[in-house]
């Protein structure tokens, strides 16, 4: 018989007893910390509503909301035809080789780097040839930079997780590479890639970093052409006598909802979409070759 009391027995309880406290402690901090964002910002967020989304104030919420999605999804609608285009290119198109090799690991580094590096590529390469009217493409430019290597290298990873047989069956059938590619691949990972745009959208709009970059570019005029929620939260948090203000609550929350938003319907479409689940047998992953 087995002896329930064994001293691996016991270690192996405690053990999971410990990371189950731990994971609720962590879990309790997180629901703390979401509770008092809550606490504190809901009345002004509340307040923001009423007020009307038209105001041309820089204290109204509503219009630095409303010009944060604009640069999120301009950003994203110039990176993601780039990025799928490369992963595709790069997934089916190009034969395994060590130059191969080379660019996917040059793709997955730059899409580690951290924002600020990104910001200042947008302060040093583009906004002294973009000029000052510019701003808002600035910002928009350098999303764009920003994402598009997050959309290469997850496009060629969804690519490849589809089996081989979608490929062989189609190619049997008479369709060429471009047609196999696009009508039997791309459904499948249609979603995976959407999903995956969503989240890097939601990165990007809680980023601050970039926006402080390119505002240094043109220190002489006034922030508002580059207000976006995370730098409008900044420099009330900075400039304000009171960084702890309702008003700082209120935005950080929007922030908050914003991604939370993002994230969650990137969820969604991962669990809508097509299983590709199973064993490796069952899955035939592969390629071309």
């Amino acid at each position: 018989m087995r002896n329930t009391h064994s001293p691996r027995t016991c270690t192996g309880g405690v053990i999971s007893s410990a990371i189950i406290l731990i994971s609720w402690f962590a879990a309790g901090i997180l629901m703390f910390y979401i509770g008092y964002l809550v606490f504190r910002g809901l009345g002004p967020l509340i307040r923001v509503f009423r007020g009307g989304a038209f105001a041309k104030t820089d204290d109204v919420l509503l219009p630095l909301w409303f010009h944060t999605l604009y640069l999120l999804i301009a950003g994203t609608v110039l990176a993601l035809p780039l990025g799928i285009g490369a992963g595709v290119y790069l997934s089916e198109y190009v034969g395994e080789n060590r130059l191969k090799q080379w660019i996917l690991t040059a793709v997955e580094g730059l899409a580690e780097l951290p924002p600020i590096v990104y910001g200042l590529f947008g302060w040093g390469a583009l906004a002294p040839y973009l000029g000052e009217g510019k701003q808002t493409l600035t910002l928009v430019l350098t999303s764009a930079v920003w994402l598009l290597p997050q959309l290469v290298s997850v496009t060629y990873m969804v690519l490849q997780e589809v089996p081989v047989s979608f490929r062989r069956d189609s190619m049997a059938l008479g369709g060429t590479r471009w047609q196999t590619t696009w009508r039997a691949l791309m459904p499948y990972a249609g979603r995976s890639l959407a999903a995956e745009a969503l989240e890097g959208m939601a990165r990007v709009g809680g980023e601050t970093a970039p926006v402080i970059m390119i505002a240094a570019a043109w220190t002489s005029l006034p922030g508002q052409p580059l207000s976006t929620l995370p730098y409008h939260l900044y420099r009330s948090a900075v400039e304000s006598l009171d960084p702890a203000s309702p008003h700082n609550f209120g935005t950080a929350l929007l922030l908050v909802l914003t991604s939370i938003c993002f994230q969650g319907a990137a969820l969604r479409l991962r669990k809508t979409g097509i299983s590709l689940t199973g064993s490796v047998h069952e899955r035939e992953r592969g390629r071309w070759y």
